[in-house]
């Protein structure tokens, strides 16, 4: 089996050169402290990354997890420094703030190396 760095490196070298910049966006709830009825606000942290955004065909719409409008953004694990994205996390993409619905870890041998992410409007 062929080294996953190798993969790794051409995942990002493909989204760079294809792709386009995007921000994840991760909001973290604020802290309770000794108010828990009047919680801090949250808080958002960027992160700039390469992906190649797709719309879903219609025989992969089911109505409930993908719905027509939804997207794919495919996004090189190697340019991900932070954590891996979620649910909770949203996709900026073009100006425009995404939902993520689904994120699929590409993993072969356990070691992840590509982010296909379901993003909603």
């Amino acid at each position: 089996m062929a080294d996953v760095s190798q993969f790794k490196l051409l995942a990002t070298d493909l989204l760079t050169g294809n792709g386009q910049q995007v921000t994840i966006r991760r909001v973290t709830d604020g802290a309770v402290g000794s108010t828990p009825w009047k919680p801090a606000a949250p808080s958002e942290s960027d992160e700039t990354v390469f992906a190649a955004i797709f719309q879903i065909k219609d025989e992969k719409i089911d109505g409930t997890l993908t719905q027509r409008g939804d997207r794919q953004a495919l996004i090189s694990a190697a340019d991900v420094s932070g954590a891996i994205p979620n649910t909770a996390d949203f996709l900026v993409v073009g100006g425009v703030t995404h939902k993520i619905i689904m994120v699929e870890n590409i993993s072969p041998s356990g070691d992840d190396v590509l982010y296909k992410v379901i993003i909603r409007q």
